[in-house]
């Protein structure tokens, strides 16, 4: 049960009340009791702990105290969906100085989808999985990952990585893509 204690306008109420979390939720075929995400596990651990002990209560939950979520969800979304459009890449690209030969380097991996490139018309083309050179940027987004935990938890995570093949090889302090041993 959501409340509005604080009469926020219905534009700004809709977008609080708004989720499309994809994860498991409860009574869904895919919900598992014993699985928290990596943003759960920074929570303190009592709260973790009382709030899985508490699942079935109904406590009624006001718009405002849905805006960190709301704020996260948002900013995650911007960042996903600004890699999946190769002319705001190479615009973003270019307003932050970065010239033809480092744009020229980025390769996309969304998800478990195929590698892609952004070619001279800004399009994004298939690379192929054939490993990559030393000196691409990969860009990984949405990569979803679970990892067992103790006997029966899974902290599942995603997240978004752009290194290069020679900064993980080599071992470099400094693994941005944008340096100059690159």
């Amino acid at each position: 049960m959501l409340t509005n204690k604080n009469n926020l306008k219905l534009p700004l109420a809709v977008f609080l009340a708004y989720s499309d979390y994809d994860g498991p939720v409860k009574d869904s075929k895919d919900f598992d009791p014993n699985e928290i995400s990596v943003t759960g596990l920074m929570n303190p651990l009592r709260s973790i702990i009382l709030s899985r002990q508490n699942r079935d209560s109904d406590k009624a939950i006001d718009l405002h105290d849905l805006v960190p979520s709301a704020m996260g969800s948002a900013m995650h979304s911007r960042s996903e969906n600004a890699w999946r459009n190769p002319i705001a890449v190479v615009k973003a690209c270019k307003a932050l100085g970065f010239d033809d030969s480092i744009i020229s380097k980025l390769v996309v991996v969304h998800g478990d989808c195929m590698p892609h490139t952004i070619n001279d018309d800004m399009m994004f083309v298939p690379r192929g999985r054939e490993p990559f050179t030393k000196h691409e940027i990969v860009i990984y987004i949405e990569k979803r990952s679970s990892k067992k935990v103790g006997k029966s938890a899974f902290a599942k995570t995603c997240f978004m990585l752009a290194t290069c093949r020679s900064c993980l090889e080599a071992g470099c302090e400094d693994p941005t893509p944008f340096h100059e041993s690159c």
